[in-house]
């Protein structure tokens, strides 16, 4: 992609980093929006397409992170269940082996 006016810097930035990255450093004052100023009316759709996706993204933040926390929960008690019956298991193979001598 040729670099036309920034906007192949732009789009280049854009698919390393992420909308989410961008974002951040933009949030942060590193980064100008280069693809809105490099595209004029042009980049104003993509802009107006991101913050909807940005805003969309964060709402549901909350609920992805919890159903997250939830499935990690039930695989640790999953995996303490397992670890518990084999512990009785090798108890029960310790007491058969002493009980044999």
């Amino acid at each position: 992609m040729a670099n036309v006016g920034g906007l192949g810097s732009a789009w280049a930035a854009r698919a390393q980093l992420g909308v989410c990255g961008i974002w951040v450093l933009q949030t942060l004052g590193f980064v100008s929006d280069s693809l809105e100023k490099a595209g004029g009316a042009l980049g104003k759709p993509e802009k107006a397409e991101e913050d909807r996706y940005l805003r969309e993204k964060t709402r549901k933040q909350p609920a992805v992170l919890k159903k997250h926390h939830e499935d990690e929960i039930d695989h640790h008690s999953k995996e303490i269940e397992h670890l518990q019956k084999q512990i009785k298991l090798h108890k029960k193979v310790k007491h058969l082996k002493s009980s044999d001598h």
